[in-house]
Order: structure tokens, then sequence, then C-alpha cells
């Protein structure tokens, strides 16, 4: 029995993924999109109304593949950071398990080179349609994280010192999916298997609860 085709719109967004990590916003085209995806070129207007449709679409797309990756960790924290009293040991925990959770989704295949292209793209150059990533994904996570930070190092919460701190973390667990071949030629490994996803892991929250000591001793500079 032969395979059914997939549908046009996901042949669209899988082509437009590759082109869009490739080429930018600016330089890809519609043109290559549609022949990639064996589609006639009215597809694209007709399910995503323009090329900035369809580009959000890609985002979109993006976002709901983190987003939905960490739906378990983030609904556990929320329900942890809404009562009174969260000790430092707890939010030290889940800290631990939200970053152990995130090093995995981003060293995996879930996110692809395509999506990491895109992602540091927007970064680097954001266009009009940054803020799809950023409030579906980006933000939402930051501020779980400088939550727990806030309550595991005695930081006070909202502040820029926590966000800062926050963002500092999060920056080490992005470097091992932006500068990957980097970091396999410098530690001689051939790929992240399972054992070298731990070693991550174990890295990072190591460098964390440092920065959480330092904290809560009044190490940290002062802002």
């Amino acid at each position: 029995m032969s395979k059914m085709p997939l549908p046009t719109e996901t042949r669209l967004l899988a082509a437009a993924l590759k082109h869009f990590a490739l080429s930018g916003y600016e330089g890809a085209s519609t043109r290559q999109i549609t022949q990639e995806a064996k589609a006639n070129i009215s597809a694209i207007p007709y399910y995503f109304k323009s090329k900035e449709g369809l580009y959000r679409a890609v985002l979109a797309h993006i976002a709901a593949i983190v987003k939905k990756d960490l739906t378990e960790e983030a609904q556990l924290v929320r329900e942890a950071l809404a009562r009174p009293r969260l000790s430092q040991t707890e939010s030290q925990i889940l800290t631990h398990r939200v970053l152990s959770r995130f090093v995995r989704l981003l060293v995996s295949g879930k996110v692809s080179p395509s999506m990491a292209r895109i992602f540091l793209r927007e970064q680097m150059e954001p266009t009009a349609s940054f803020r799809v990533f950023y409030e579906e994904t980006m933000r939402p996570m930051h501020e779980i994280l400088t939550a727990l930070l806030a309550r595991g190092a005695n930081l006070p919460y909202p502040s820029e010192q926590a966000t800062l701190a926050a963002h500092a973390i999060l920056g080490q667990v992005v470097i091992f999916k932006t500068h990957r071949e980097a970091a396999l030629r410098r530690l001689g490994w051939r790929d992240y298997g399972e054992k070298e996803v731990e070693k991550i892991i174990a890295t990072v929250l190591t460098h964390t609860d440092f920065i959480l000591t330092a904290y809560r001793k009044g190490q940290g500079r002062a802002l």
C-alpha cells in the first residue's frame, strides 16, 4: 500500500523551515519553498495569506514544540510558586528539573538545526514576527526560571538582578546547541548521546548551584 502524501500545508511548513533557516526571512524565496513542497505558488496565500504569514506559522510551529515539551515542568513550577512558602531546597530541586528538561529538549533531535538557526537569527536580527517566539516560549520560560532563582537565591522578585541571573544561566544551556560543533571537537565526542547529555546536565546544574550559593552568601556583585 502506497504512503499517503503529506497535506500541502505540512509540506509548505517543512520546506519553509529549511529555507528560512538557510537564507533568513528576506533571503528565502517563496518560489523555492513551493517547488520543494511540490505545491503551487498560490498555496502560500491560500494557507498562510502571505510570506510573512508563512514565517509566523514556522515560528509558531517551533514554539509549539518547545511549549509542549516543557508543559509539565512549567505547571509544576507555577503550582509551587503559588504556595506562600516555597523553601530554598524545593526551589533548587525545581530549578534542576526545569534546566534538565531544557537541556534534553535543546540538544535532542526535537529542536532541529534549522530550528536552532532560526532561533539564533531572530536573536541577532529580530523580525517583526519575533514577538511570536518571545511571547510563546522565551518569556514564559524566562519568567519561571527567574522566579525560581529569586526564591532559591534570596533575590528580590521581580528584579533586574534576578532576570539577569536567569538569562546568564539559560545562556550556558543554549551554547551547547548554538556552538555544538565546537563543543564536540573540544571534548572529542562524536555526538550528544545519552551519556554526553547527562554530563552536560551535571555541568549546568553544578554551575547553577554555585550561582545560587554565591547569592545566598551575599557574594553576588551589587547592581
